[in-house]
C-alpha cells in the first residue's frame, strides 16, 4: 500500500494596509518539503488578519487546525531600552472532525481577529507579532504541521548611527615592539595599528540596542589594519541580531566608505555624487527600506565641517544643502506613504561655535542655522533627533557639542526619543545616537 500524500497550505492576509495593500504571505508543506514562509511587515492601526488553512491527504483527514501566538512588544521608546515582549495563545482556529473515508480531502478557510493588546499606561505598541502553525492529522493517524508564518507588525523604527573609526578604539593601547622592547602606543594617536581593533565590542553595543536601521561611517572591507575584515557583512551576521547590509565604497585598494544596514528587506541604493568629495569626507548613500509598501528613503553621510574658512575639510554647507536637495528630490517623486531620514557624521555641532581656522576649537557655523536658512533643508529641522535627548554630551565634546546626528523628514516620522549609547565613544572614537521614530501610519 502506498504512503499516503499530505499537503498543506497557509496564508495569512491582513483585512488592511497602511494605504490599502491586501499583501499576503503563506508557506507551504508537500511530504515533508516545506516552502515560502517569512515576515510581512505592516501597520498596527488594525491587527485583524484572514488566516487561510487548505489541506489534503489521500488517506482523508480527521481533523485540522492553526494555531496562532499573538505577540507585543512595549517600550522601545525608553532610553537605551530595547523593550518587553508579552504573548497570549490564541489558537486552535478551526479544529473540527471529518468522517473516516480511504480518501478525500479537506479545505478550511477560517479567519480570526486579534485585540490589540494594551502596553503599560494605555502605551501603543511598538510591534505586534502574529506567528501561525497548521496542524493535521489523517485517517490513519499520522499527524504532520505546516512551517510556522510569521507576520510582523511595525509601529516605530528605531535608527542607530555610528561612527565605527573604521573598528578601531581610540580609548585602547596598543604594546608595540620597537626592535628591543615593547612599548605602549596609545591608540588615539594610532587608530590604524591593527592591535587597537575593537569589532566585536562595537559589534555587542549595536546588539544591545537592537537597531532597525543602522547608519554606518568609516567601514571598511578587506584593508590590513581591519585584519582584513568585510565590516558590514561582520557586523550585520551576529546571530543575536542578524541584520541585511549595504555598502557604500568611496575609496578602493581594500575598501573604505560608509555602509547601512537594515532589519527589513531593502531595494534601491545609491552612492549619491557629493560636491568636493574627498578621501574620507563628502559621501552619501541611499538605501531604500521596507516594511511592506511603507518606504523608508535612508541616508548615511559624512561630510566636511560647516565654516566660513577655505581649504580642504570646509565644504559642509555644500555637502549638507546638496544632501537636502537629494532628500527632497527623493521624496518628492515617492508615493504619499514613504518617508525619508539622513545620519551620520556631519563634523558639525548643531549651533554655531567661534573658533579658529587652524586651531582647536574650530569655528564651526552650526548644522541648524545651515538647514534652516536653506530651503530644501527648512522643513526638516524641527523633526531632528537632535531636539530629544541630550544635545551636547560634556564627555562627548565640551566645547563643540556632538557631531553625530539624525534628521527626519517630517513626513510620516515623528520622532519619539533619541539618546546617546553609554560606552560607545569608549569603542569607537564617536558616540553613537539612536533615536526612535513613530510611524504615523501605523496607527
Amino acid at each position: 500500500m502506498a504512503e499516503p500524500v499530505h499537503q498543506a497550505t497557509i496564508t495569512v492576509q491582513p483585512s488592511y494596509g497602511i494605504v490599502g495593500n491586501s499583501g499576503a504571505t503563506s508557506a507551504s508543506y508537500s511530504n515533508g518539503v516545506y516552502s515560502g514562509g517569512g515576515e510581512l511587515f505592516l501597520g498596527v492601526k488594525d491587527p485583524s488578519f484572514n488566516l487561510y488553512f487548505s489541506a489534503t491527504d489521500t488517506s482523508g483527514i480527521s481533523s485540522a487546525y492553526a494555531g496562532v501566538i499573538y505577540r507585543v512588544l512595549c517600550g522601545k521608546a525608553a532610553d537605551n531600552s530595547v523593550g518587553a515582549w508579552s504573548s497570549t495563545y490564541l489558537g486552535p482556529f478551526g479544529a473540527k472532525t471529518t468522517a473516516t473515508r480511504a480518501s478525500g480531502s479537506r479545505t478550511l478557510a477560517l479567519s480570526g481577529s486579534a485585540p490589540l493588546l494594551a502596553c503599560p499606561g494605555g502605551a501603543l505598541p511598538d510591534e505586534i507579532e502574529v506567528d501561525v502553525t497548521g496542524y493535521l492529522t489523517n485517517n490513519l493517524g499520522q499527524s504532520w504541521q505546516t512551517p510556522t508564518l510569521f507576520v510582523r507588525l511595525i509601529g516605530t523604527v528605531k535608527v542607530m548611527i555610528y561612527n565605527i573609526r573604521h573598528g578601531s578604539s581610540a580609548s585602547k593601547t596598543a604594546w608595540v615592539w620597537n626592535g628591543s622592547t615593547y612599548v605602549p602606543m596609545p591608540c588615539d594617536a594610532n587608530g590604524d595599528l591593527p592591535e587597537c581593533m575593537n569589532q566585536y565590542e562595537q559589534v555587542n553595543l549595536i546588539v544591545g540596542q537592537k537597531p532597525d536601521v543602522l547608519l554606518m561611517q568609516e567601514v571598511e572591507v578587506g584593508r590590513s589594519r581591519s585584519n582584513y575584515l568585510n565590516e558590514p557583512v561582520y557586523y550585520s551576521s551576529d546571530t543575536r541580531w542578524p541584520m541585511r547590509p549595504m555598502f557604500f565604497p568611496e575609496w578602493s585598494g581594500g575598501e573604505y566608505g560608509d555602509a547601512i544596514l537594515s532589519r527589513f528587506p531593502y531595494s534601491y541604493a545609491e552612492l549619491h555624487d557629493v560636491p568636493f568629495r574627498r578621501y574620507d569626507r563628502g559621501q552619501l548613500g541611499q538605501l531604500d527600506v521596507h516594511l511592506n509598501q511603507f518606504t523608508i528613503q535612508t541616508y548615511t553621510l559624512h561630510l566636511d565641517r560647516i565654516t566660513t574658512c577655505s581649504g580642504s575639510g570646509t565644504h559642509g554647507r555644500e555637502q549638507v544643502e546638496f544632501t537636502c536637495a537629494v532628500v527632497e528630490n527623493g521624496i518628492s517623486l515617492s508615493a504619499p506613504s514613504t518617508a525619508a531620514l539622513f545620519g551620520g557624521d556631519f563634523n558639525s555641532t548643531p549651533d554655531a561655535q567661534p573658533g579658529s581656522c587652524s586651531d582647536d576649537p574650530k569655528q564651526n557655523v552650526g548644522l541648524h542655522p545651515t538647514l534652516g536658512n536653506n530651503p530644501n533643508c527648512s522643513l526638516v529641522t524641527w523633526n531632528s533627533g537632535l531636539l530629544h535627548g541630550t544635545e551636547y554630551d560634556p564627555v562627548d565634546d565640551p566645547i563643540r557639542g556632538t557631531v553625530d546626528n539624525i534628521i527626519v523628514y517630517p513626513r510620516n516620522l515623528t520622532v519619539l526619543n533619541s539618546w546617546t549609547v553609554p560606552a560607545s565613544k569608549a569603542a569607537s572614537d564617536h558616540f553613537a545616537r539612536v533615536s526612535v521614530l513613530r510611524n504615523a501610519l501605523a496607527y
